[in-house]
């Protein structure tokens, strides 16, 4: 399994894998009804994948206020959508209606314009979870509407 897994992830090498596999191993305290080499197999593949994860969340955070800037210039009958859509997405995540974690997402489809299939090879998911989570995002903020209507006056 943690080959398997190796093979596929260009950013991490079997030792990657392996170090965390054992240390599972070592702090692994198995209850009645663990599947023990499964479990320590996606632990360590969560905990070599995380920090990538938090890296491209930090990235596309960072890039908020510069999309912002570039997508200002996109002003229809009066409103200024690229920065409309950067305060929305803010208030979604001030009032948590969002998570923080589905805001990489939702910027490169909403703000960058990226395909789903574009969204997807950056995000390292398929194209079908991309339009998923748009939705999601979207249903959850429309059932919200008025909560953000207000606390953008």
């Amino acid at each position: 399994m943690l080959v398997r897994m190796a093979a596929r992830d260009p950013h991490a090498s079997l030792d990657d894998y392996l170090a965390e596999a054992w240390i599972r191993i070592r702090t692994l305290t198995p209850g009645p009804s663990t599947t023990v080499p499964t479990s320590v197999g996606l632990d360590a593949l969560h905990a070599v994948s995380q920090p990538r994860r938090r890296l491209q969340q930090r990235e596309i955070l960072q890039q908020l206020p510069e999309i912002e800037a570039r997508e200002a210039t996109r002003v229809m009958d009066g409103i200024t959508y690229g920065s409309r859509a950067v305060e929305l997405f803010s208030a979604a995540l001030a009032l948590g209606i969002l998570a923080r974690s589905q805001l990489p997402v939702l910027a490169s489809v909403y703000l960058l314009e990226m395909s789903s299939d574009d969204a997807a090879a950056r995000h390292r998911i398929s194209p079908t979870a991309v339009r998923a989570r748009c939705s999601r995002a979207t249903r959850t903020m429309r059932r919200h509407a008025e909560q953000l209507r207000e606390y953008l006056g």
